[in-house]
Formats: structure tokens, sequence, C-alpha cells
């Protein structure tokens, strides 16, 4: 999905990468640092195991019905917000691709203001983002 449909997944890392290595050459945590830089070519899902066999191929959990208006207006605000931050991808139509899971976004009143949180809930479902994490 991520080669056939790469439009759709800007990766966007301001770090030069091999240079950072270079630079950290003589660091004296080599595992950590190794550790940093593969995440950085690679991703930073650590410790995810998204190869066990009772995964689903796409799972959509995105299904959250929001308490009011206020709460939809804040979502479709934020969402917007992150897609020009490049922080969320555009959309790209109703149906997952390979490989992809959709989770709940819905928010949560700020303490003692009438301003919200914006909740990601990467534990909903049983097949959740986060249960993939040894």
């Amino acid at each position: 999905t991520l080669s056939t449909h790469s439009h759709i997944f800007g990766i966007i890392c301001p770090i030069n990468v091999y240079q950072f290595e270079q630079l950290l050459t003589d660091h004296p945590n080599h595992p950590f640092v190794a550790l940093v830089c593969n995440s950085l070519h690679t991703g930073f899902w650590l410790w995810a195991d998204t190869l066990q066999d009772e995964l689903p191929l796409s799972c959509d959990y995105s299904y959250c019905p929001l308490k009011c208006d206020n709460e939809a207006v804040f979502i479709h605000q934020q969402v917007s917000d992150e897609v020009v931050s490049y922080c969320f991808s555009e959309p790209f139509g109703p149906d997952l691709l390979p490989g992809m899971y959709s989770i709940p976004v819905h928010a949560v009143p700020k303490l003692h203001s009438m301003k919200f949180h914006l909740i990601v809930n990467h534990s909903a479902g049983t097949h959740s983002l986060n249960s993939m994490i040894n």
C-alpha cells in the first residue's frame, strides 16, 4: 500500500538521518543511537508485531458517535489543521487500503474550559494498534 499509494503518505523528516548518524559515531551509547537511527529510517512503531497471524489485513474502528455539535466542529477543524501541518493524510476515499487500520477520534472537554482535547484512541477494538506492541 505504501509503495502503490505513496501520494497518500507524506513522510516528512527534517533530519538528515545519514548525517545525524555520522555526528553520533562517537556517542557512548551505540545501541541507543542505532535504535533511534533505525527508527528514523523505518518508523517509530517500536516493538510492534504487525505480522501476527490473527491480525486482519485492514480494520476500521473509526466509528465514534460525537456527543455534541461543538465536538464535531472542533474535530473537523483539528483534523483540517493536522492535514495542513502534514500530521494527518488527506482524505482519499471511503475504503481502507490493505494494511491500514482506522481508529476512533473524539474530544473531551478541557478542565474548567469550553475548549476540547483531541483524543486519538490507539487502544480501541480487539485488534487495536496498542495491542500489537509486545
